[in-house]
């Protein structure tokens, strides 16, 4: 495991805020399906300023629940 890798996991660990593409590597799935689920308002999110960030535990919830309900 190259360093610069296993500082950035243990930053991802540290902090319960993701990015979009931080959260679709977690989520297993494309950015471009965050970003979609994030528009219509069916995946929580958290804007500071012109970024979203997404908690992880929110992330959890939502698959927990079932997910998406548009195909």
């Amino acid at each position: 495991l190259h360093p610069d890798d296993l500082a950035k996991l243990i930053e991802a660990v540290r902090s319960p805020w993701l990015t979009a593409p931080e959260a679709a590597d977690y989520m297993r799935c494309p950015v471009s399906r965050i970003r979609k689920l994030t528009m219509t308002g069916e995946l929580p999110v958290h804007r500071d300023g012109r970024s979203t960030k997404y908690r992880r535990d929110e992330l959890d919830a939502f698959i927990y629940v079932g997910g998406a309900k548009t195909p």
